[in-house]
């Protein structure tokens, strides 16, 4: 078992005015139209007159809707504003870190989209030694070093997409990153630690943090023992709870599985 979204009619208005001399003082400034002047002889004020254009528009910035700007459509991020990026046919921002996320590539460059919210990338670089389960009286893992990671980044980032355990569990199913030999405890484990055994002891691991007892009984049912009933039965109890958390083990839970010492330690580093 694995446990595991006006034509703007720029109206320029340009005010004038006609009259005739009616014997009132006018201000100075004030210009009078003489239909016998020459046409350069003061402001032309035909409609149909040439209104110079500015070459050089006035910029704008990025949020301002207009085109390439914030929600604006696109097909390429070249067709967005700089700093916003082409996602989903929109111009928009990538998100910062906590901010909410659908994948990796509506993220900052630096920052991964985990359980829906951007977060620091946590992957892991092969090292060399022994790779090995953990099994201390009392604990169950994390897997040391050398085992990671057993997954590839295209898979990480599958997994990272997810809104449900079968599609995880589906990225994991597709890895082909080769098996390592390992051991739990001492005793050597064939065949090999593949990506799907990592998530799946990396998971139990983070469980093991808020429900001990019945992670145990999984180890020694499932893992050191050979009945299927009482296997499925030490599952059974670890779900009801696992189903029961109080808010703190629910955070504690979730910080695990967001670590390296969760699923994410498994998954190589893009």
């Amino acid at each position: 078992m694995r446990l595991v979204p006006q034509v703007v009619g720029v109206m320029t208005s340009m005010l004038f005015v006609i009259g005739c001399d009616d014997g009132r003082s006018r201000p100075d400034d004030v210009y009078r139209f003489d239909p016998n002047a020459p046409m350069d002889a003061g402001p032309d004020v035909r409609r149909d007159a040439e209104v110079p254009v500015d070459a050089s528009p006035v910029p704008r910035d990025a949020s301002d809707g207009g085109p390439g700007g914030m929600g604006a459509s696109c097909a390429a991020d070249g067709q967005c504003m700089a700093p916003l990026v082409c996602r989903a046919g929109r111009c928009t921002a990538l998100a910062s870190e906590g901010q909410p996320c659908s994948d990796d590539a509506s993220c900052q460059p630096d920052l991964s989209c985990l359980s829906g919210a951007c977060r620091a990338q946590v992957c892991s670089t092969p090292t060399s030694g022994s790779c090995q389960l953990r099994v201390p009286a009392g604990s169950f893992g994390p897997l040391t070093a050398p085992c990671l990671p057993r997954c590839s980044a295209e898979t990480a980032a599958a997994y990272r997409a997810c809104d449900s355990n079968a599609c995880r569990n589906a990225a994991v199913d597709a890895d082909s990153t080769p098996s390592k030999a390992y051991t739990i405890g001492t005793v050597p484990v064939n065949p090999g630690l593949d990506c799907l055994s990592c998530v799946s002891y990396q998971e139990f691991h983070c469980f093991s943090l808020v429900c001990g007892d019945e992670v145990d009984s999984y180890v020694d049912e499932c893992i050191a023992g050979i009945d299927d009933f009482r296997c499925d039965d030490a599952l059974f109890r670890l779900d009801l709870c696992l189903a029961a958390l109080t808010p703190t083990q629910q955070a504690t839970l979730e910080t695990c599985m967001l670590s390296a010492d969760g699923p994410p330690g498994c998954f190589a580093c893009p």
